[in-house]
């Protein structure tokens, strides 16, 4: 029964450092790692193994040193607007992130943003997400495409990331933002952000800027 124990410790140890590498955010691969790495230092000691539970200590306190590294830095967020024609930024960024922009928005290169604004979200200085997004009456806006890094994808980021373009377009004097999702997941991350369905269209989401 002892060693059912043990081992089982030892799958689950194995299991979160195999799913630590599966992580897109560099913090949470880092914790994922830490709680694999301490499993290992308990099983290497149920079994007498002291160099495993030994490097996998040292695996550990390397792990607790970058985790308090990266809540130390206050990440700092700002906009930038650019008309997306003519932008040879906005054409490298897309092209840059096709591949996953793909996975939401599959034919999103043959969508037509000639009269739109990209609105690219900095996470200290460097371009988090970005939003592209057209202007239609009566103070509402329709967003073509909405894409986050997949470096920023934990929940201080997306949050952040969320605020900063929200405020920006209420303060232009947009109080409504329009956008049709296909994409069930992408609809749930939405929703998640406040979104709500239209009436009579399930595809449709709309979210208030003016409360």
């Amino acid at each position: 029964m002892e060693w059912q124990i043990v081992e089982i410790i030892g799958y689950v140890g194995s299991a979160i450092w195999v799913i630590s590498f599966m992580m897109s955010s560099t913090f949470r691969l880092r914790l994922f790692n830490l709680f694999g790495a301490a499993s290992y230092v308990v099983y290497g000691l149920l079994i007498g193994a002291n160099p495993i539970a030994l490097v996998n200590g040292l695996v550990a306190l390397l792990n607790v040193y970058h985790l308090m590294y990266m809540k130390s830095l206050d990440a700092s967020f700002d906009v930038l607007e650019v008309p997306v024609e003519g932008s040879t930024y906005v054409e490298r960024f897309l092209k840059q992130h096709e591949k996953n922009i793909q996975k939401v928005y599959p034919n999103f290169r043959e969508m037509d943003f000639s009269k739109c604004y990209a609105i690219f979200t900095l996470r200290n200085f460097m371009p988090a997400g970005v939003c592209i997004y057209e202007v239609i009456p009566d103070g509402r806006i329709q967003i073509k495409l909405d894409y986050i890094c997949l470096n920023n994808k934990d929940i201080k980021g997306t949050i952040s990331l969320y605020n900063d373009y929200r405020e920006y377009l209420r303060n232009k004097g947009y109080w409504e933002i329009l956008i049709e999702v296909t994409d069930k997941k992408y609809k749930d991350y939405l929703c998640w952000l406040g979104y709500y369905e239209d009436c009579q269209y399930s595809s449709l989401l709309r979210k208030r800027l003016i409360d």
